[in-house]
């Protein structure tokens, strides 16, 4: 379902004026107001991933699979994770994993010589595994 929600102002002056879920409604409003603008929104919206039971984790883990760190993290920054940070100078590239269940995770290399894993688990404990499975991997290419 669609809402419409009727904003006014701008920065510190901007605010909610109404949200409607009918846009013949919506309408009737904009047009008895002045300076008002829509904004459309699709409701009950949940990735899929979150659907399935999933969590998103960052790991920080050392080359022998010591985990200083699990933390459960925003899925929202995923996208952030993988295309902002990589791009800092000292980042080497980032690398990408496809799961077995077709879940994509992110890692990147830190100046620490420790990795960062951004990984989709249902679990903390799940998530250590898969970081410890894609440490593995980096070290047999020789990456690590």
């Amino acid at each position: 379902m669609i809402v419409y929600v009727l904003t006014k102002g701008e920065y510190s002056d901007y605010h909610i004026e109404g949200v409607f879920t009918d846009k013949s409604l919506a309408d009737l409003y904009i047009n008895s107001h002045l300076d008002i603008k829509t904004e459309e929104y699709e409701t009950d919206v949940l990735d899929e991933k979150i659907k399935k039971g999933y969590l998103y984790f960052s790991v920080l883990m050392d080359a022998n699979g010591n985990t200083e760190e699990v933390l459960k993290d925003n899925p929202s920054y995923e996208d952030y994770y993988r295309d902002a940070r990589q791009t800092r100078l000292h980042y080497k590239p980032g690398y990408n994993f496809v799961t077995s269940n077709k879940i994509p995770d992110y890692a990147e290399y830190l100046p620490t010589g420790k990795w960062r894993f951004y990984i989709w688990a249902k679990t903390k404990e799940g998530a250590v595994k898969i970081a410890n499975e894609r440490r593995t991997a980096l070290l047999l290419k020789g990456e690590w």
